[in-house]
């Protein structure tokens, strides 16, 4: 696709920590040798102020002054690869994650995209995040990064760790690759992990993973050296996609309110129905389509049905956790499923059974949350778990909603009176 002329513009897109740098080094590389009448210019994006001084590094190593007093830099450097002088070149924009760094402020001409060279003699390569940004600067040209094969997981292994004899442990690689979902700044992660403790196997390192979720998250969220990444940028595997999620805050609210409400539910086999919009219709497919240019949610083929990346999952509740609305957040999610989540009668079974893992998700990490709204749902998940014959479940969950009804409702109150009366007949059925 770069050099069948039909593209002057292409993007390489995929979420973050799938190696999409790697790849664009890997690009270049493979340029130099089989292209060498091409120079190979490299622009990071992470800012304006880096890509400021890239065009003077290499305003620089081109030998280039303004052409007339007064005249910035980039424009001298845009100019010259315009003209027939430059040759041929491809451009490298690096990390170009952000909608206002590359195209400026609303109503203003201040953005990187007004200092990009175009010439029928260059070729420019995006690496974004975002697939929105991606369709923007290239329409259809684009190059989707996923996740690794596992054989080229193993072999980035294999390469990273620099005990080999941790490799022999062929069930707990496998095993461990699978849990990181071939991801490769994950792999890097882990490889850093397992150098820096010298008397860790790759079985304990599965084992600290697994464990509880407050290990996962410490051992996810610990930074470590990448010389293949930026100096300032992120490389713990949880930090990275923290910086997506703030770009999403900051441009999509809806969308933001949907990783609020998706950090409190499984993060696996999600119907769209269960999902909440604040206004319309189209504004919840917008944010959809938001989270899905990020990676962060995938449809499962025309099933109405979405799923998250179990790491992101993880990575969005330490991010949500740390908000200051986080206890909102959950309060949020709880009196939204307490509006949508169905009765117990039989013709609503299969869509209570789709809600079902949510809800109890959200119910068993809200114990600070105790409103109207959430004892209400609990009584309405209980019903549903006693029709399904999950009996044990059901009173646990009814005998806490009895508990602090008797503790905060006269004894004639209706609502007492009704959750009472749902227990007793529970405890005859079981």
């Amino acid at each position: 696709m770069l050099f069948d002329e039909t593209h002057q513009t292409v993007a390489l897109v995929g979420m973050g920590g799938v190696g999409k740098t790697q790849m664009a080094l890997n690009i270049a590389y493979w340029v130099k040798e089989n292209k060498p009448a091409y120079s190979i210019l490299w622009i990071p994006a992470l800012s304006f102020a880096s890509f400021e001084q890239a065009y003077t590094d290499m305003a620089k190593e081109l030998g280039l002054r303004p052409n007339t007093e007064g005249e910035d830099i980039k424009t001298t450097v845009r100019q010259f690869l315009n003209s027939k002088e430059a040759g041929r070149w491809l451009l490298i924009i690096d990390n170009a994650d952000d909608m206002e760094i590359l195209y400026g402020s609303a109503g203003e001409q201040n953005g990187l995209i007004n200092h990009l060279p175009r010439s029928d003699d260059g070729i420019t390569l995006f690496t974004t995040r975002s697939r929105e940004l991606a369709l923007s600067v290239a329409d259809d040209a684009l190059i989707e990064l996923r996740a690794m094969e596992r054989g080229e997981a193993e072999s980035l292994l294999g390469k990273s760790v620099l005990r080999k004899q941790l490799l022999q442990d062929q069930d707990s690689v496998v095993k461990l690759l699978d849990f990181l979902t071939y991801l490769p700044l994950a792999i890097t992660q882990a490889s850093a992990y397992l150098n820096r403790n010298e008397r860790l196997s790759i079985a304990r390192y599965l084992q600290l993973l697994q464990g509880t979720e407050q290990t996962l998250i410490s051992t996810i969220s610990r930074d470590f050296r990448d010389s293949t990444r930026y100096p300032n940028s992120p490389n713990a595997i949880a930090t990275t996609w923290l910086v997506s999620f703030e770009q999403i805050q900051h441009t999509d609210s809806h969308a933001a309110d949907l990783l609020y409400f998706i950090s409190r539910i499984e993060s696996k086999s999600i119907p769209r129905s269960i999902l909440p919009f604040s206004s319309s219709k189209e504004e919840l497919e917008y944010a959809i389509g938001t989270l899905g240019s990020y990676a962060f949610l995938v449809e499962r083929d025309e099933t109405q049905t979405f799923d998250m990346h179990s790491l992101v999952h993880l990575a969005t509740r330490i991010w949500v956790n740390k908000q200051p609305i986080h206890k909102r957040i959950k309060e949020d999610a709880v009196e939204h499923l307490n509006e949508i989540f169905p009765t117990d009668s039989y013709m609503n079974r299969a869509l209570w059974r789709q809600y079902m893992p949510h809800a109890l998700k959200i119910l068993n990490e809200s114990t600070e949350v105790e409103t109207y709204e959430k004892l209400d749902l609990c009584s309405q998940v209980g019903r549903c778990l006693q029709e399904d014959g999950r009996t044990k479940e059901a009173i646990k969950l009814l005998e806490h909603v009895v508990e602090v009804r008797e503790s905060t409702l006269d004894e004639g109150h209706p609502s007492r009176l009704a959750s009472q009366q749902v227990l007793a007949y529970i405890y005859q059925a079981d």
